[in-house]
């Protein structure tokens, strides 16, 4: 698993599943996260780059940002989206709703 994996994995999974709240945020706020990883596409953010997502996390008393391109982002988000409905087929409209949202404010 690469870091974008693993960072995702943080922001968007709880007990193994897929966080469908995590998801709405990201596409309702361009931002999501949990206490110590955040995930951000605003302009508002202050960390914000044109052309990439942002995120955050905290490793003891140190920060780390890492600016993924948004493609990129996008492709793996839809990777992990992709694993959750083969096992759970019912989140499939929502999910895919959330997706088609946060590809349009990313622009790709």
């Amino acid at each position: 698993m690469d870091l974008l994996q693993e960072l995702l994995f943080l922001v968007f999974q709880v007990d193994g599943k897929l966080d469908t709240t995590a998801m709405l945020r990201l596409a309702d706020n361009k931002a999501a996260g949990i206490e110590g990883i955040t995930c951000s596409y605003n302009p508002d953010d202050e960390d914000y780059r044109d052309g990439y997502v942002t995120i955050d996390y905290w490793l003891g008393i140190e920060d780390e940002t890492q600016y993924i391109e948004k493609e990129k982002f996008y492709n793996a988000l839809s990777k992990l989206c992709d694993k959750h409905l083969e096992i759970n087929p019912e989140d499939g409209e929502k999910i895919r709703k959330y997706l088609y949202k946060i590809k349009n404010d990313l622009k790709i």
